[in-house]
């Protein structure tokens, strides 16, 4: 914790003399170096004599002012644009400039404090001041003398920091006069859990902690504690959930009192919902109809569970949560609604029914008696009043830094950054399993499944040893092995192989980093590998037990291998250093944010890499995160944790994994939103950004920059909207109908939306992937030179170097369907465009051209030099 201290006291000393000094003043190495004579007397002055922090030698004093200058200069250029915002017509805050002045921000400032403390860059602690202020001025007025219901929401990317923005809002909503807070987190205990856990440290300040097992101070806490323990003049919030007990029975027994401010974070579950709306109604004032304390709901993964997938039938239907939630909100007269998400879709086209004319049935027992209430239930939750969209940092990583884009990132490099590894090899079992392709979720399925011999002869003869199979002589034999998993072929695909040792690899280059970031807020003491085969319990399991082997043999090869000899795993990590670092590690400031640099990522050779792999290996964790094994991810403070982390659905929303590094993502699907949550590996990577990699499959990439374009092309309507003024029941989405696109929800939802007739004109579509095998480009040469090229013989060249061929529709069809290099499925849709056009007597008359001139040379691109 002295650590802590002294690098911030120094780094806010480097910042007073970075802005006193002139304009002309380069800052470079000699300005700092010299910085470090000039400030150093007085950084023992104060930090010993008026903060009273133990003394240091001076080669201390010296690391702790590196640590403190690498920070500054990797913290300091960080920027972040204000949000965005579509208002309901005629809105008026009830926070003026008179209550802002007015109301004790004793929360919030002690939280904003909070976050400087913990390393954020200046403008992010002023831009979450900022746009926590103007949500919170969008919500219901807490001190209001009227009735209201407030529904809102807040758009942000995946992993960008949503839960930072969401906390600031809970703590001014606190000081604003909310009486209690209702956190909806997710349908897992796990992502519950760690919300629980944020909450504690970012607004309550005490809970358990996760090293000692023990109640106390914590976060916020440690800075200024509130209440009797504290600040009697301040009240403590109390939060009646914690880090091991969710709004269950025994809870709900409990009579906790409603004169104090409560806070509870909740799962999205139908027993936990049900809990909480009996004690409450049940505890409404004598002669009341509804509670007048103001209600504040903040529901996390919006998208997710509380929607009502029922809608579409009619105002009287619901699904079981969003009745709940609905049911729940009704139980108040102050309330207000605000949704987090960062897959908004499903969101915004929710139906939007009014008042249900029946009452909403909830079903529970007290003291072993079947009993009932009816109550009613608030209209909808869809975000009429407000939409805000939040921008993340300069120095954040997402989908689109790594996929697709329409237009460039301002102020961001050109490139997108060299992270991801496509594989084909995944096919392989886990153990002896196959990729089906006619598998609707494009999940893993068993080979078991194949309940017939011609079947069975299928598989063999499209794997065939590959997989092992041929190691039994027919169908029979296999079926009677595939009962005992242990007689089943035990492979792990050479793709993932090679994602665990980059795991190896990346721990290893993070503990030669250690010396120089240890005494940084930055710093991120736990090595996170994160591997996504299947939604399956059984694959997860059976993938851990075949990861548990390979671990064991590598890491025995490490401790007892020559790292000089040939045949030794060294040799193996170094042709994996060469394959999949080497590069990176020297060239990842190319990818960075123009003007922003990290100085914790210094290049490293492999020979100086080797003492640290040792080191990377010790107490490496392998965990499936599953319903069966009840593993669980925790993250102690005090304790560096290195975990390959195997999951489904627990690891696929919202649940943060602490130094994600290496991901092996191979499970699919056919939503956009599922597959924007599934990215588990956006997010921030001070000091290790190069050390990460992405592990997936071309239909996977394919997807998510499909997904990627989708959600850009969503912001800069939005924006557009915001300038024309628009409120939020304008923005509705288009649904894109389009053979082979994602679609962009559950079709439970998609009910409610309008589809799009989905048309090429206007549209210029470019081929910018290509097949080079030397077999391929064969194959389309011939077809050009023997097929193509004879069409053109009579034409000449135009003035703007053209020869042209002219055609109708079923000439272009027939150019489509030769063999190319266009991407297949746009080539098929395209041919289906033409054919529904052609039928229409549309797009007759075609011209074919064929450039011959242009600005490229031998050496920069066309041709092949000749000796």
């Amino acid at each position: 914790m002295e650590i802590n201290k002294y690098t911030r006291l120094i780094k806010e000393m480097i910042d007073a003399e970075v802005k006193d000094a002139s304009s002309s003043v380069k800052l470079d190495p000699e300005f700092f170096e010299n910085l470090f004579e000039k400030i150093k007397n007085n950084i023992r002055y104060v930090a010993e004599q008026v903060l009273k922090y133990p003394e240091v030698d001076d080669e201390t004093l010296k690391n702790y002012y590196e640590s403190a200058k690498k920070e500054y200069l990797s913290v300091n250029p960080i920027d972040i644009d204000p949000i965005n915002s579509l208002t309901k017509y005629g809105y008026e805050t009830w926070l003026d400039s008179k209550r802002i002045k007015d109301i004790k921000w004793n929360y919030t400032d002690r939280y904003l404090k909070y976050l400087e403390e913990s390393g954020r860059s200046e403008l992010v602690v002023k831009e979450t001041k900022l746009s926590s202020l103007e949500i919170v001025s969008k919500i219901g007025d807490p001190k209001s003398s009227d009735s209201f219901y407030i529904k809102g929401m807040a758009v942000g990317e995946v992993q960008s920091g949503k839960t930072g923005n969401f906390n600031a809002v809970i703590n001014r909503a606190i000081d604003c006069g909310y009486g209690i807070v209702i956190v909806l987190s997710g349908i897992m205990e796990d992502l519950r859990s760690q919300t629980q856990q944020r909450i504690e440290s970012d607004i309550v300040g005490e809970g358990i902690d996760i090293d000692s097992q023990s109640l106390g101070k914590k976060g916020v806490g440690k800075l200024e504690r509130f209440g009797p323990l504290g600040n009697s003049n301040v009240e403590q919030v109390v939060s009646i959930t914690s880090c091991k007990s969710d709004f269950n029975q025994p809870l709900a027994d409990a009579a906790f009192s409603l004169n104090h401010t409560n806070i509870l974070v909740c799962k999205k579950n139908v027993s936990v919902l049900r809990n909480l709306i009996v004690w409450l109604h049940d505890h409404i004032d004598q002669g009341k109809e509804k509670h007048d304390i103001p209600l504040l709901i903040l529901d996390d993964e919006a998208d997710n569970a509380s929607l009502n997938n029922e809608g579409s039938k009619g105002r009287e239907y619901a699904s079981k949560i969003n009745g709940h939630i609905r049911s729940l909100l009704e139980l108040f007269t102050k309330k207000t609604y605000l949704g987090y998400t960062a897959s908004p879709f499903a969101n915004v086209l929710q139906d939007r029914n009014l008042d249900p004319r029946n009452d909403w049935i909830i079903t529970y027992k007290l003291k072993g008696e079947a009993k009932e209430k009816r109550l009613p239930q608030v209209s909808n939750l869809f975000p009429d009043d407000f939409i805000v969209l939040l921008n993340p940092p300069t120095n954040y990583i997402g989908a689109k830094q790594l996929f697709d884009t329409v237009k460039p990132i301002e102020n961001k490099a050109s490139e997108k950054i060299p992270l991801i590894h496509v594989v084909d090899d995944h096919i392989q079992s886990f153990p002896a399993r196959v990729y089906d392709n006619a598998n609707a979720n494009g999940d893993v399925i068993g080979v078991e499944n194949y309940s017939n011999k011609s079947e069975w002869e299928n598989v063999v003869g499209v794997f065939g040893s590959y997989l092992g199979f041929d190691k039994f002589k027919d169908y029979k034999s296999f079926t009677r092995a595939s009962r005992t998993t242990d007689n089943l072929p035990k492979l792990i695909p050479k793709s993932l192989k090679d994602a665990i040792l980059c795991f190896v690899l990346s721990t290893a280059v993070r503990e030669s980093r250690k010396p120089k970031t240890i005494n940084s807020s930055l710093f991120q003491p736990h090595n996170t590998m994160l591997i996504h085969v299947s939604r399956f319990t059984s694959s997860q399991n059976n993938t851990k037990k075949l990861i548990d082997v390979y671990v064991k043999e590598f890491s025995s090869q490490i401790m007892t291998d020559k790292p000089g000899s040939s045949k030794s795993i060294y040799f193996e990590l170094e042709n994996i250093w060469y394959k999949y670092y080497a590069t990176i590690i020297e060239s990842i400031s190319d990818y960075l944010p123009k003007d922003y640099s990290d100085e914790f990522m210094t290049p490293i050779v492999f020979d100086s890499l080797k003492k640290y792999i040792p080191e990377a290996i010790t107490d490496l964790e392998v965990k499936a995160i599953n319903s069966v094994t009840n593993d669980k991810l925790e993250y102690p403070k005090n304790t560096p944790k290195k975990i390959i982390a195997i999951g489904g659905n627990r690891l696929s929303r919202g649940f943060t994994l602490e130094g994600l590094t290496i991901n092996y993502f191979v499970r699919t699907t056919n939503y956009s939103d599922t597959l924007l949550q599934m990215g588990r590996w956006f997010g921030y990577r001070p000091g290790y950004l190069d050390c990460c990699k992405l592990f997936t499959t071309q239909e996977s990439f394919e997807k998510f920059n499909s997904t990627t374009l989708c959600i850009e092309e969503l912001e800069i309507e939005f924006r557009k909207m915001e300038d024309l003024k628009l409120s939020p029941d304008k923005f509705i989405l288009r649904v894109k109908k389009h053979p082979g696109t994602l679609k962009i929800t559950r079709p439970s939802i998609l009910k409610n939306s309008k589809d799009v007739k989905w048309s090429y004109q206007d549209q210029l579509e470019m081929t910018t992937k290509f097949n080079v095998t030397k077999t391929k480009m064969e194959k389309v040469w011939s077809v050009f030179k023997n097929e193509i090229a004879p069409l053109f013989k009579h034409s000449k060249i135009n003035s703007d170097g053209f020869l042209t061929h002219q055609t109708d529709g079923n000439g272009i069809i027939e150019l489509l369907g030769k063999e190319n290099n266009f991407n297949s499925e746009d080539a098929c849709s395209m041919i289906k465009f033409i054919e529904l056009c052609i039928n229409d007597k549309k797009l007759n008359n075609w011209t074919m051209a064929i450039k011959t001139t242009g600005t490229a040379k031998l050496r920069k691109g066309t041709g092949v030099l000749s000796p």
